[in-house]
């Protein structure tokens, strides 16, 4: 194996994204959970993946991670990647998303672009299931 090739290539692929981890010879399993869903991010971009699907990946992050995670996830779109964010946190959600699907109870409650709903009409159809009444109460 070429550990300097491998070492310079994983530099190049975090940096392509703006993502700058410490040491690229740190296993990952030592790293934080931000920078671990930001690797993920930027292995996604390098690869050149049409998709990728983050499932609560700002979960159990800081503000600071949150952010930067969020930030990647905007880079990744960027760089024509779609993205799928399966989260409960509806600001992390509408900061990064166009369209959202809703599910309630297994079944889709809704299907809405950004422009066509707003925060509170989201969090009223996942808070209830109503896919029909979405209106501020």
């Amino acid at each position: 194996m070429q550990k300097a090739k491998a070492q310079k290539l994983a530099r190049e692929a975090l940096s392509d994204v703006g993502i700058h981890i410490r040491d690229v010879n740190v296993p990952v399993s030592t790293l934080s959970g931000g920078e671990r869903q930001s690797i993920s991010i930027a292995r996604a971009v390098h690869f050149q993946s049409k998709l990728l699907i983050l499932d609560e990946p700002t979960a159990a992050l800081s503000l600071r991670e949150t952010e930067k995670v969020l930030g990647y996830v905007d880079e990744a779109r960027g760089k024509g990647v779609s993205v799928i964010i399966i989260t409960h946190n509806i600001s992390d959600a509408w900061r990064v998303s166009d369209r959202f699907v809703v599910l309630y109870r297994g079944s889709v409650a809704k299907i809405a672009s950004k422009q066509d709903i707003s925060q509170q009409e989201l969090a009223n159809v996942i808070n209830t299931g109503d896919r029909h009444n979405t209106a501020v109460h």
